[in-house]
């Protein structure tokens, strides 16, 4: 499936563990006009290092996290407030304590929904798409989600979190029964 590139793209990763999915917006111009240095050094590191998209995409926190170290403390400072307002805007969507209403990721990891192994991959895959989808051009930028979408299993869509979920097959959590219910 090829991807079209539009401002309200947005990157969908599935938990491996089958239990939901955590749907997430790219950067606003706002954001990326207090962060675009770091991003820039990250998607520069990614690149200089020839990580390929796999390898990028499976390190791109901890290439953040290290460059965010060697700018110092305003480059640690502008790390802790961009991972918030990624953790802030992006969305579970899965099997929950509140039901199946998408909440902010933010608020499953500090629940503990999404396991360790879980935690990184996305991490790794959201921060990897905010700076792919912050700093490409529209063309490279294509080529490079389109890849991303075949080799992680993502998925992009131009639905908000809400229209997301409700373009899901039913979400339960009982088995079937096989009776039908009554009207």
């Amino acid at each position: 499936m090829s991807i079209t590139i539009n401002e309200r793209l947005n990157l969908v990763v599935p938990l491996e563990s089958g239990k939901g999915y955590v749907h997430c917006p790219p950067l606003s111009r706002d954001a990326f006009a207090l962060c675009w240095k770091l991003l820039a050094r990250t998607w520069s590191s990614l690149e200089s290092d020839e990580l390929g998209i796999t390898a990028g995409a499976a390190v791109a926190a901890f290439a953040l996290k290290e460059q965010a170290e060697q700018a110092g403390p305003e480059g640690e400072t502008t790390y802790t407030s961009l991972l918030a307002d990624i953790n802030r805007n992006a969305t579970y969507i899965g099997v929950s304590d509140e039901g199946f209403d998408p909440i902010p990721l933010s608020s499953a990891l500090k629940k503990g929904w999404l396991n360790e192994e879980e935690r990184a991959e996305v991490e790794n895959a959201l921060i990897f798409f905010i700076v792919a989808s912050a700093l490409l051009p529209a063309k490279r930028k294509k080529f490079i989600l389109d890849m991303l979408n075949l080799l992680r299993s993502v998925d992009m869509t131009s639905l908000d979190a809400t229209a997301y979920k409700d373009s899901l097959p039913s979400l339960t959590t009982g088995k079937a029964t096989g009776e039908t219910e009554a009207a």
